[in-house]
């Protein structure tokens, strides 16, 4: 269609994945300006999508440096929308001691439209030894955060494994290894310390050496003087 002339479709807001089965996505690509949209559907703001969550993992990475995270899910689309929120619980009580939100863009290391990966790195709030609980959410109209929808049976929160409290093994590791540092650098020292000195005696005896050299030299110099001048008298 064009301004002056423009196209026209006549649709309802409502859309099915499935027989029988609504789904909230509607995928229209319009120019409102060159297609009037009628019915229902041209009542709605924004004819996007709505990310659906069927499971979350979430992991300590080999390295313990933070947690690993896998989202699987249908319309994951790449976009400002998804969140993940990290909670430290009191394992008593369960409820929240800190939270901390993260756009999912900015953590995320691959992305399509049925999964997720997302690294998050240990900070104030994800550290080793809480109990943390990741969660999807899903940027409102209004800006707000609310849970991500889920599929059927699907679930967007989950406790991180494999992210316990260093172990005294890892301790005793770090320990073994600045100990060996320090041995290390001890050695160096004492190394250096011994060439030092083999340095300075070294050259302390070539300066005692060139001063008895001297020493004599001159003495041997005045004596033939001295014998010259009683010849020279006589």
């Amino acid at each position: 269609g064009t301004t002056s002339s423009p196209a026209q479709l006549l649709a309802e807001s409502s859309s099915f994945s499935e027989a029988g089965v609504e789904n909230k996505n509607k995928w229209v690509l319009a120019d409102r300006d060159t297609c009037k949209i009628t019915g229902s559907l041209g009542q709605e703001n924004i004819l996007l999508f709505a990310p659906q969550i069927q499971s979350i993992k979430a992991t300590g990475n080999t390295d313990k440096t933070g947690i690993d995270v896998v989202i699987e899910g249908k319309s994951l689309f790449k976009c400002s929308k998804l969140n993940l929120q990290v909670s430290s619980v009191s394992q008593q009580t369960m409820n929240a001691d800190a939270v901390k939100q993260y756009k999912l863009a900015d953590v995320a290391t691959s992305w399509d439209d049925t999964q997720v990966s997302a690294f998050i790195k240990a900070d104030e709030v994800v550290k080793r030894g809480l109990t943390l609980v990741v969660s999807v959410l899903v940027q409102t109209a209004d800006n707000s955060l609310q849970d991500a929808e889920t599929t059927s049976g699907g679930s967007n929160t989950v406790v991180v494994r494999g992210f316990e409290a260093e172990k005294e093994s890892e301790k005793g590791e770090t320990a073994t290894g600045i100990g060996k540092l320090i041995k290390t650098l001890m050695t160096i020292g004492l190394v250096i310390l011994i060439v030092s000195l083999v340095v300075f005696v070294v050259v302390a005896l070539v300066t005692v050496g060139c001063i008895i050299y001297r020493r004599k030299h001159s003495s041997s110099s005045e004596t033939r003087l001295g014998g010259e001048s009683v010849e020279n008298r006589e």
